[in-house]
């Protein structure tokens, strides 16, 4: 065998070139699996059902798009923004609905869960509140206000009210869920709307999960450009008046996947960059060689690109762990460099056959 690769040396060097050639273009399309769901055994029955569960609680996760305008912008003009942001949204390949207007029915849904659980929403000393407010003393004085309330002139305003709270409970919850400030939704009915940060919200739900990187990406790419369409369009024949008087941003799993795939794969590229030029510093402090750091590096980074080549054609993605994985081949496979160096070393390479003796 040794003789056979001194040799073909060259035809060997050459061949090595061409294959880490597509071997490279291969690596470079190599995908990042970030799915939590690739960490775990799929043929576990527990695990797959574990998978469907998640899969359908995680699918209902929106995109958040948060539309805040400044105080000069009136709540028409607002809603002209938020109503075009909206109509672009829907045209976007794989979104399912979009929700930026309070239907009464949904809002009466969530008042009556709310009722139903009020209690997980409270902190002890709420629930103590509660509790006296549900005394038999505190009811019978309740009962009371409500009778003279309805009994004065404006009893018929408050009718409404004294039939959805009878006991008073949420007097004394409100202002704690509004934050401590006044809830106005006579300024913007219908939408969802913070009075406080003069801020609109737009629900967009997707057919996908935010877990699948391939379809954030591409959706993120999509509504940015309906951003940007929909701004031109809020801010024409309205320059000097509105203009970069609303900020549009996003919020959700779905950029925040996007976010992570980015910052994993700068982190991940830094690891084996750093790993690979601190294992040849070594290798080349050994053996103070430029002629043997060249070699060994070489033929440590071919190895590595042949790795990572070969895992994009055979799987096509890698989780974070089997891609952090690299910087332990590169440890593993400067071991090889070292031997070879030290036989080449100990059989003297300047006397007469000393690279055949190497080789054998």
């Amino acid at each position: 065998m040794h003789d056979f690769v001194f040799r073909f040396r060259k035809s060997i060097l050459v061949l090595a070139c061409l294959l880490t050639l597509p071997a490279l273009l291969f690596a470079g399309r190599l995908r990042l699996d970030l799915d939590f769901f690739s960490l775990l055994p799929r043929d576990d029955p527990s695990v797959s059902s574990y998978f469907e569960i998640a899969r359908e609680v995680w699918t209902h996760a929106p995109l958040i798009v948060l539309v805040k305008v400044g105080p000069g912008v009136k709540p028409p003009e607002a809603q002209d923004l938020v109503e075009g942001l909206a109509q672009g949204f829907c045209q976007v390949p794989g979104v399912r609905s979009v929700d930026y207007r309070a239907d009464q029915g949904v809002m009466d849904q969530w008042i009556h869960l709310f009722l139903e659980r009020l209690t997980a929403f409270l902190n002890p000393e709420e629930l103590a509140d509660l509790g006296r407010r549900l005394s038999d003393e505190a009811i019978v004085r309740q009962v009371a206000e409500n009778r003279r309330i309805l009994s004065t002139p404006f009893g018929t305003a408050a009718e409404a009210l004294i039939l959805q709270d009878p006991l008073g409970l949420m007097r004394g919850i409100l202002p704690r869920l509004t934050g401590g400030g006044p809830l106005n939704a006579t300024e913007v009915p219908g939408f969802f709307y913070s009075a406080s940060d003069r801020t609109y919200f737009i629900f967009v739900r997707c057919e996908k999960p935010p877990q699948d990187v391939a379809f954030s990406k591409a959706l993120m790419g999509r509504v940015q450009r309906v951003k940007q369409e929909a701004m031109a369009a809020w801010q024409k024949g309205r320059a000097g008046k509105i203009s970069k008087a609303a900020l549009i941003t996003f919020a959700g799993g779905y950029p925040i996947a996007v976010r992570d795939e980015a910052q994993s794969k700068h982190d991940i590229k830094m690891t084996i960059i750093t790993s690979l030029v601190g294992v040849l510093v070594l290798f080349g402090l050994t053996f103070r060689r430029p002629a043997v750091l060249l070699c060994g590096g070489l033929t440590l980074l071919i190895g590595l690109i042949w790795t990572l080549g070969f895992a994009a054609l055979a799987f096509g993605s890698l989780n974070v762990i089997s891609f952090t994985f690299s910087c332990v081949l590169i440890g593993l496979g400067v071991d090889f460099a070292i031997h070879v160096a030290n036989r080449f070393y100990e059989e003297g390479t300047q006397e007469e056959g000393g690279v055949h003796a190497a080789l054998e």
